[in-house]
């Protein structure tokens, strides 16, 4: 059976991402530090999903825990969608030790494992971000990490072309899920708002006039791994209802 991996699976995009791999009869390797979630995940398809509880930071738990699963099975390639958001300023080194350390770093180990065993023709696709490619005030190390994954996405995927393993990333912008909600409350609480009147606001900025869905995020992800996607690698695609006005 056709596997991938997912990071960052227990809720928001990652659990929507396994809930659509699994209606197309994918097995999937779903990984997070969160076990209510991925329990939760299990009992939908407990044929479908492996669940394990890891934190990707912790390199041995990779090395032992997810790598002999990953050589029992034909492994189709992953969906890297976990990540680390916090608001920082530029001289707190603790946040952005942490948060490239969960968003970058170990990505980048998890790839480096991992890689070897996807199958010639096998797609990797990384959840980066719009804070990919823009900048916000306070969030100086979680944009960093999210500008490096996409540099990351377009050299992989050269490195990996003669295997036809494309590498593509997916820059949402504002998803709303429970890391996005709890993202807002700082930046409410400076403009002395609530968080349901800040994510109201947030809306109507966007051309579409409502917020990015996990859904919606699980469905290109499904374009990046689908025949339909051969030629395409080394792209990262916004999804943000037309807000950049097509950046």
């Amino acid at each position: 059976m056709s596997t991938f991996i997912v990071t960052g699976a227990a809720s928001g995009i990652g659990f929507a991402i396994c809930q659509k791999l699994i209606s197309f009869k994918y097995y999937v390797i779903a990984i997070d530090i969160n076990r209510d979630g991925l329990d939760t995940l299990a009992e939908q398809s407990p044929e479908y999903i492996q669940p394990l509880q890891i934190d990707l930071v912790d390199e041995k738990a990779v090395i032992n825990e997810l790598m002999p699963l990953v050589k029992e099975r034909e492994l189709q390639g992953i969906i890297v969608s976990h990540g680390k958001a916090e608001d920082n300023d530029i001289d707190q080194n603790e946040i952005w030790d942490a948060v490239l350390a969960t968003n970058l770093y170990a990505t980048q180990r998890l790839l480096s494992h991992v890689v070897p065993d996807i199958l010639s023709g096998g797609r990797i696709v990384i959840i980066s971000s719009i804070l990919g490619r823009i900048g916000t005030k306070r969030n100086t190390a979680y944009c960093a990490s999210k500008h490096a994954l996409l540099g990351l996405t377009k050299s992989l995927a050269l490195d990996l072309a003669e295997r036809q393993i494309t590498v593509n990333a997916v820059l949402p912008a504002w998803v709303n899920t429970p890391m996005f909600v709890k993202g807002l409350e700082p930046q409410a609480q400076l403009l002395g708002c609530s968080t349901s009147a800040l994510l109201k606001r947030t809306a109507k900025r966007i051309p579409l006039r409502r917020l990015v869905s996990p859904q919606d995020v699980a469905n290109t992800v499904m374009f990046f791994i689908s025949p339909d996607a051969d030629m395409i690698t080394a792209q990262g695609l916004t999804i943000d209802g037309g807000e950049r006005g097509g950046m």
